[in-house]
């Protein structure tokens, strides 16, 4: 049985006279109603089971419902290019979050051995964080710079060298000495 000549214009009106495939419209194209689930699989002339379409559309639609009509090649590849962008922006965020928790390490080991500084040599005024920051990324182990400070102090006791600049340089040949070491063993 075909649908009326009401029910076509109905639904040609409901979809605003376009094909709802390909979204052309006349007078490019000549609009036909299509059954989205075939009356071949059972589909009914429920206007919720009807689409404006082109013939061109509805003919290669034919008789399959819309769950086996398969996306043109270009929407493939936009779906595939939109799942490479969301698993960039995944190793983005997890490259940040590692960043992030590796910066609050950092300053977290740099204040650890500020307090180090502060407690076994006393001059806080000539600790330079960026010196500090530089010698952890060369991979100076905490024990190294521990031994370092004890050292530094040792000597300022023992009267090798006067005030806090002294000593800072003293402990930073120090630790550029053990970084060279390390260098050499590698």
């Amino acid at each position: 049985m075909s649908l009326s000549k009401k029910r076509r214009f109905e639904v040609f009106k409901r979809d605003l006279f376009t094909c709802q495939y390909c979204g052309r419209r006349p007078p490019d194209v000549v609009l036909e109603c299509d059954h989205v689930t075939p009356r071949c699989e059972g589909g009914s002339d429920d206007m919720d089971n009807l689409a404006t379409s082109c013939w061109e559309c509805n003919r290669g639609k034919a008789g399959n419902g819309l769950e086996a009509t398969l996306p043109a090649v270009d929407e493939l590849a936009r779906l595939a290019a939109i799942q490479e962008m969301s698993e960039r922006s995944r190793v983005l965020l997890q490259q940040q979050e590692s960043a992030r928790a590796n910066e609050e390490l950092t300053a977290s080991t740099v204040e650890t051995i500020y307090q180090w500084w502060d407690q076994i040599v006393g001059w806080c005024g000539y600790f330079q964080e960026a010196s500090v920051r530089h010698f952890l990324r060369r991979n100076l182990s905490l024990p190294d710079i521990r031994e370092a400070i004890e050292t530094t102090a040792f000597m300022y006791e023992a009267g090798k060298f006067r005030g806090g600049d002294a000593s800072w340089r003293y402990f930073c040949g120090i630790c550029w000495s053990k970084i060279r070491q390390q260098e050499g063993a590698a």
